[in-house]
């Protein structure tokens, strides 16, 4: 228990130095440690720990718990489902077949609105690829006037981010007749 593993690479054990780091960006609530740093984009808390980004809930895990099973996830438990949370309390070591039975029984409510970082609603989302499908305005201006930035408004154009909301925005001429004929090719015969 010397050592802790990213992803099957062994990394050396924290100095006391770097768990204070880690609690720095830790809120404890009266139920989910909540990850306040770096969220990746699906929702799980990176630290960087010896050069390398690693999940921070796979970090308190093996910190609190211990090291992690090859071939083995870090799993949140059904009585938190916070994607952000790293209490040890709320996580377990399971399989790639544990986590999509979970997925299937619990669904994801971490997506869109209902994620706990949320900055956008879907109507502002499907705004924002309504503006940029008519090359309005650039990303900053965008981003401005959204209260976001512009990088995050480049995600959402490019579909990296809110994959869940379709890229062409059904209430415009075109979205809507690409919903009722899939099959059908654009005037000009270009796709």
């Amino acid at each position: 228990m010397s050592r802790l593993t990213r992803r099957g690479i062994n990394m050396d054990r924290p100095t006391t130095k770097e768990v204070a780091r880690f609690f720095d960006k830790v809120q404890i609530t009266k139920h989910c440690w909540l990850w306040e740093a770096q969220i990746s984009d699906k929702g799980y808390g990176q630290f960087k720990f010896h050069g390398s980004g690693i999940p921070a809930h796979r970090f308190s895990y093996q910190l609190f718990v211990g090291p992690i099973e090859p071939g083995k996830m870090i799993l949140h438990r059904r009585e938190c489902g916070n994607r952000s949370c790293v209490n040890p309390n709320h996580l377990y070591m399971g399989t790639n077949a544990d986590n999509v039975r979970d997925r299937e029984l619990w669904g994801n409510p971490g997506i869109g609105e209902k994620h706990g970082r949320a900055k956008l609603s879907e109507s502002n989302v499907l705004a924002v690829r309504r503006i940029h499908k008519d090359k309005r305005c650039g990303y900053a201006e965008t981003a401005e006037s959204f209260g976001v930035t512009p990088a995050l408004i480049g995600s959402i154009v490019r579909g990296r981010l809110w994959r869940h909301l379709p890229l062409e925005d059904p209430l415009t001429f075109s979205g809507l007749t690409k919903m009722l004929f899939p099959d059908r090719k654009p005037a000009g015969g270009k796709q």
